[in-house]
């Protein structure tokens, strides 16, 4: 039509693009894979979230008389059910 690039020239923008961000943003993996990555054992580490892994079985649990929540929750998180049927995980005492 003149107006949309071919599949080619999309290819050729996108390469372009690719390469002009790649230059602007850092190239640090951010994906949790090790203990390590806890920002609350390493200052420099980049997981922000203690306990990324969910590992442990200290974290709470709480149920209704409708709903419950079998099984341990990971350290430092709370995983509780609702009268509705809804299921919420969320950290607990999370540090700055």
């Amino acid at each position: 039509d003149g107006i949309h690039p071919s599949s080619f020239g999309e290819s050729r923008i996108a390469q372009a693009v690719v390469a002009q961000l790649t230059s602007l943003i850092s190239q640090r993996d951010l994906l949790t894979n090790s203990e390590a990555d806890d920002r609350t054992l390493d200052p420099a580490a980049a997981n922000l979230m203690q306990n990324g892994m969910m590992r442990g079985t200290a974290g709470s649990t709480a149920s209704t008389v409708e709903n419950r929540v079998d099984g341990a929750a990971p350290t430092g998180w709370s995983v509780r059910a609702d009268a509705y049927g809804n299921l919420i995980a969320e950290k607990t005492g999370e540090r700055d």
